[in-house]
């Protein structure tokens, strides 16, 4: 059965074929920067700490260093901005982590 795609306004997840697009655009990503975009927009209102992504990207940062999962959140806001998106798609929670931006304010 397909898995179904995840979307965030026009940002598109397909986990069965583990791409990103923007606009219909490819965003390239590396593996734990998939992971972690994955991971919040499968959850787009949960707040997750550093040490909650951390986990999710184990698998691919063997050697994590403690302000890797900073450089990620930096790199994917990045990536997502190159690729047209006018805005940050994730937020900041001061003192608690990040979650998916809200779309429209809500």
């Amino acid at each position: 059965r397909p898995v179904p795609i995840l979307e965030h306004g026009e940002l598109r997840l397909d986990p069965s074929l583990r791409t990103i697009t923007y606009l219909g655009e490819a965003v390239s990503f590396t593996g734990s920067e998939y992971a972690i975009v994955e991971t919040l927009m499968r959850n787009p209102r949960q707040v997750f700490s550093r040490d909650m992504l951390r986990e999710k990207i184990a698998n691919y940062d063997a050697f994590d260093e403690h302000d890797s999962i900073k450089t990620h959140i930096t790199n994917i806001r990045r990536k997502v901005r190159t690729a047209g998106m006018n805005r940050d798609v994730i937020e900041n929670i001061y003192g608690v982590g990040y979650r998916l931006c809200p779309l429209n304010g809500s």
